[in-house]
């Protein structure tokens, strides 16, 4: 039999996390909840996520002992700087792989076209046309790769899962085993830029566009996905915006298993709830139950001790 315990949250009624097998969790099995009602169950994870990333429980026991009080706002003060540590080194860890993948991907999209004008004096409308154009198809194709992968090659296929299954676990440090995916992407977008990068012709230019619409995916992701949903660094007002936080919360439907894992995709998630029935009208229960909290915005301003 499962072992489950209570977690306590705030204005609700206990949530029952059921204490499974690791093997168990790659088919996202939905949490076992404890009869409340089914607009807080992922409000609720949310929360709950956050509390145990940090491993601090809800409410401290109360005590006579003055010297035993005392430990406790220690180790509770200990526990918020943890917290804080962790959100700080993957935030600049974030910054500074965004900021020099930006500055090259400028760098060398100004130096392609500006040899091209200096050899040929002639502006390349049409590799500037396929370059752009390829830019905005990488991006969508690499939502729909990330939507078979996830399901197929990160949750389905063991191996996937052995680097995977650090993401849908409670995150002790500031990274996770799951983040080597984001390097592995890196290396067909690296490959593809370089290789347009050198090849001054029209084919040169649509694997360049290719390797930079992977890389644009890559900085949306990171700030939407880790930041935004999973909030492992601040993201400020953007969670105020009605369709991030339909994003925000189709993921956390994912993470609760409710749908068999459904949406398996990020920014097209909530449309792939769409093909659901009634999975649109739990996502909708669920932001306005969020807006009566405050929103993703109040979540990230609460207090984590």
């Amino acid at each position: 039999m499962l072992a489950t315990r209570s977690i306590a949250l705030p204005a609700r009624g206990p949530v029952a996390v059921a204490c499974k097998p690791r093997s168990s969790l790659r088919h996202v099995k939905p949490l076992n909840v404890a009869a409340p009602e089914k607009a807080e169950v992922v409000i609720a994870a949310m929360e709950l996520e956050e509390r145990i990333s940090a491993h601090v429980p809800e409410s401290q026991p109360s005590t006579s002992q003055p010297a035993v009080a005392s430990q406790l706002d220690i180790e509770a003060a200990e526990r918020k700087a943890r917290r804080q540590r962790e959100q700080s080194t993957y935030k600049y860890a974030a910054i500074a792989a965004t900021a020099g993948v930006t500055g090259i991907a400028v760098l060398t999209t100004w130096l392609r076209f500006y040899w091209h004008l200096r050899d040929d004096g002639v502006m390349p409308w049409g590799e500037l046309a396929a370059t752009l154009s390829l830019v905005a198809g990488g991006v969508f194709a690499m939502e729909m790769w990330a939507r078979w992968a996830h399901k197929v090659l990160w949750h389905d296929f063991e191996p996937g899962w052995a680097l995977h299954k650090s993401h849908h676990m409670p995150r002790t440090g500031p990274f996770e085993a799951n983040d080597i995916y984001a390097i592995m992407n890196a290396v067909p977008a690296m490959a593809l830029c370089l290789y347009g990068f050198i090849t001054p012709n029209i084919v040169g230019g649509l694997c360049f566009g290719a390797g930079l619409g992977i890389t644009l995916f890559g900085i949306m992701y990171m700030f939407v996905h880790d930041g935004l949903v999973h909030r492992r660094f601040p993201t400020g007002p953007v969670g105020d915006l009605p369709y991030m936080k339909r994003i925000a919360v189709a993921h956390q439907l994912h993470h609760s298993g409710k749908y068999g894992g459904a949406p398996w995709g990020m920014f097209l998630g909530v449309q792939e709830l769409d093909a659901i029935p009634g999975a649109r009208e739990d996502l909708e229960r669920l932001v306005e139950n969020l807006d009566a909290q405050g929103g993703l915005a109040a979540l990230e301003r609460k207090p984590r001790t």
